[in-house]
């Protein structure tokens, strides 16, 4: 469990982010997410924290500020519960 959500999560967090390779001009593909949109993301997990049922656990915190100091029960929860919503309509078709 471990070795997926606290590597290979991350590792595709920062592919979605544009930082995974060191030469920006491998980033720039069409799979990366603007920083805009990540900051959306965040402002809306933040904004409904409150309203997450108790039965998923604690409430993520902001992906966008945090995302250095998540645990694995965090990564676990953004693939499994909270990726999919945040990230419709952002990743490119393409």
């Amino acid at each position: 469990m471990h070795l997926f959500f606290e590597n290979i999560s991350l590792h595709m967090f920062k592919h979605w982010m544009g930082t995974f390779f060191k030469n920006s001009e491998q980033n720039n593909k069409p799979y990366v997410i603007n920083i805009q949109n990540w900051k959306e993301i965040g402002n809306t997990i933040k904004s409904n924290r409150k309203q997450i049922p108790l039965e998923f656990g604690r409430p993520l915190r902001d992906i966008h500020k945090h995302f250095n100091g998540f645990k694995a029960k965090e990564w676990s929860d953004w693939i499994s519960i909270y990726s999919i919503p945040l990230l419709k309509n952002k990743l490119s078709q393409t």
